[in-house]
């Protein structure tokens, strides 16, 4: 259900594919480092992609991101009432 939320709202706000990989693993509450060492990629790479997702989502920090997943998806449920 997350990856659903999260793969509409990538291609909603047009994320490249590299901020798809790490979109899901932030919405999940993962760590900088722990995302760095799951995806073979430096921790500055990380920090660089996020950043790109927050200017994309026009949030500022992880808490806002998860209630903007949480929140597409209650909107999701609510329209296919």
């Amino acid at each position: 259900m997350l990856a659903t939320r999260c793969a509409a709202l990538a291609e909603r706000y047009g994320l490249t594919p590299r901020e798809r990989d790490i979109f899901p693993l932030l919405a999940q509450g993962h760590t900088m480092p722990a995302i760095s060492e799951r995806l073979f990629v430096s921790e500055n790479t990380v920090k660089s992609h996020a950043k790109r997702i927050y200017q994309k989502l026009g949030i500022h920090a992880r808490a806002e991101l998860i209630d903007l997943v949480n929140r597409t998806g209650d909107e999701d449920a609510a329209r296919e009432r």
